[in-house]
């Protein structure tokens, strides 16, 4: 199912006021969501060994967990209804956002090391070759090829 022409307008017109297509955004709320659940997963792990975390706050920890996973899982679907989507790459969009998003954190963490450097850039490329294959887009390297390649996609359904 594709983007009707109504939407697209709707959408053309809200989103176009930055350079940046929506789908990024969606892109990086996942991304914030995975990051959320590592960070919550980091209490819940660390239960046992650290006598200032309670039962509440591991409780606590599972109750996040379970719905950023369904917050996730709503901005994923939301994709799907509006872009034809290669379900064999439904799961792999989500763990390659996540492996790009701990690759950025481990960059940081580590005073820009050149080593994770390339880590992070090898983990950005197989983000965007898998959200590429997910669209059914040539395999591109960069966010703005593959926003370019939407946008005229989209403008080229409005026409017809």
């Amino acid at each position: 199912m594709t983007m009707s022409n109504r939407n697209y307008l709707i959408h053309y017109t809200i989103m176009n006021q930055t350079s940046r297509h929506w789908l990024l955004d969606w892109v990086e709320f996942i991304w914030q969501q995975c990051a959320l659940v590592s960070h919550l997963q980091e209490i819940i792990d660390s239960y046992w060994e650290n006598e200032d975390i309670s039962i509440i706050d591991k409780e606590n920890a599972e109750y996040l967990i379970e719905q950023s996973n369904i917050s996730r899982r709503n901005i994923m679907e939301k994709i799907l209804l509006q872009f034809e989507w290669n379900k064999l790459y439904w799961c792999s969009v989500k763990h390659s956002i996540f492996a790009y998003e701990l690759a950025c954190e481990l960059l940081y963490a580590n005073k820009w090391d050149w080593i994770i450097e390339e880590i992070q850039r090898s983990a950005k490329n197989t983000m965007y070759s898998i959200l590429s294959k997910f669209l059914w887009k040539p395999v591109v390297l960069c966010w703005r090829c593959l926003n370019d390649m939407i946008e005229d996609e989209l403008q080229e359904n409005i026409l017809h």
